[in-house]
């Protein structure tokens, strides 16, 4: 659990559920899956999470791909939630 969240990390996706805001890490090996940030390719945010933390996937350097379920319900991503090398859109 982070937060109001929940976390399930299953071949390579990292998926999180719940409602409300994620917490800020104050550095990225805070966050609870930090030890397994080489691991995670894409990420899934359900609909319901309202903001992503700072430093919350900033070390996960294999992301490929993050899904949004509902962009209406994100109102705030923090500062170096993610080091991405390439963005596309569909």
């Amino acid at each position: 659990m982070t937060g109001p969240l929940y976390w399930n990390l299953e071949n390579g996706t990292l998926t999180i559920t719940g409602e409300g805001d994620m917490p800020h890490y104050s550095s990225p090996s805070y966050s609870p899956w930090y030890p397994y940030r080489t691991s995670i390719i894409t990420v899934v945010l359900s609909n319901g999470i309202t903001s992503i933390g700072n430093n919350a996937f900033y070390n996960c350097t294999n992301i490929s791909s993050v899904n949004l379920a509902d962009l209406s319900s994100l109102t705030h991503i923090g500062s170096y939630a993610f080091r991405l090398t390439k963005i596309t859109t569909t």
